[in-house]
């Protein structure tokens, strides 16, 4: 949901607020891989098992916004905000469960989901 509010304020020419220093890492997850998780789980998973679903791959806030920029062909307009005290500095998922007991790996890459969430964020500002 976020890179969606990022994407369209990009578009727009808009300023977002960035809360920290950009530094912070989160494990970002592509809904595709989400739905693909899920129904692994409900096919394959072990009763009252909890898998653990993530991208795999670690990135940093601001990578991942360049990563948006580049896949707009235009930088967010990013305005500092204060860290929320309540969010964690980084968040990972150990996906081995998911792996062994599945058989599911995430599919789509962090640069490759925000490419497609750029091309949408393109179609829907065209068709307004």
């Amino acid at each position: 949901m976020a890179f969606a509010r990022f994407a369209a304020a990009a578009l727009a020419g808009a300023e977002m607020a960035v809360l920290g220093d950009g530094g912070q890492t989160r494990d970002f997850t592509y809904v595709t891989d989400a739905c693909d998780a899920t129904v692994a789980a409900l096919e394959r998973g072990r009763p009252g098992a909890t898998y653990n679903v993530s991208g795999g791959d670690p990135t940093t806030l601001d990578q991942a916004l360049t990563l948006l920029g580049t896949a707009l062909g235009i930088a967010p307009r990013l305005t500092p905000a204060a860290a929320d005290a309540r969010e964690p500095r980084s968040t990972a998922a150990d996906l081995s469960m998911a792996r062994d007991e599945l058989g599911w790996t995430p599919a789509v890459g962090l640069s490759a989901g925000l490419g497609r969430q750029a091309a949408h964020a393109r179609a829907s500002a065209l068709a307004v």
